[in-house]
């Protein structure tokens, strides 16, 4: 799904700045997945780190590190 109303994907900012969730774009899964692991709207998150060679990032949220896809984390818009 492309991103249409020029939000910033979490793929576009910098490490170890906290940024706040403004909405998940994407397919259902994704999105539900996303959900499950607490990933809403409204919370602040970290990018920590991207692994070498396209892997995927780390980020931080609710004093928690996860490892999200590149696929994943372009579908987080932030403010």
């Amino acid at each position: 799904m492309k991103n249409t109303d020029f939000g910033h994907t979490l793929s576009d900012k910098k490490k170890n700045v906290v940024l706040r969730i403004k909405d998940i774009i994407g397919s259902d899964v994704i999105r539900t997945r996303l959900y499950e692991l607490g990933i809403l709207p409204g919370q602040t998150m970290t990018i920590v780190t991207q692994m070498p060679m396209g892997g995927p990032f780390i980020i931080e949220i609710n004093q928690t590190r996860i490892a999200l896809r590149p696929e994943e984390i372009q579908c987080i818009q932030t403010l």
